[in-house]
């Protein structure tokens, strides 16, 4: 069943590298939460909390800061969950359908910051 939206405020980041190597890369977290940060400036939402997974292959859904995240959406009012884009969740095409399927019926919209459409 899907929590009502209307008391859902703010937003929370998932960040994710799939090596340790990456993190201070171009597409690094540093990179990933300002892009994610800005995305949430322009939505109007504060973001109340972030989850990382560096290191972590995005074939893998057993990763730490995704197993947090969901827990959290679970727990309280999230309107949004920002990722610098939707590869950063899964690279699995099950596990993808899977998360998002979770998020959305805990109430958050998943919102990709490389896609310049407004979110539902």
């Amino acid at each position: 069943m899907k929590k009502s939206t209307k008391d859902h405020q703010g937003a929370v980041l998932y960040l994710r590298v799939a090596s340790a190597d990456q993190q201070d890369q171009r597409d690094g977290i540093a990179e990933q939460r300002a892009v994610c940060t800005r995305q949430a400036e322009r939505l109007g939402v504060v973001v109340t909390d972030e989850y990382v997974d560096a290191g972590a292959s995005g074939n893998n859904k057993d990763r730490g800061g995704l197993r947090r995240l969901l827990a959290s959406v679970r727990q309280r009012p999230v309107r949004y969950v920002i990722v610098r884009d939707r590869t950063r969740l899964s690279r699995n095409p099950a596990d993808d359908a899977t998360i998002r399927e979770r998020i959305e019926q805990d109430g958050a919209t998943i919102v990709s910051a490389a896609d310049k459409r407004s979110p539902r």
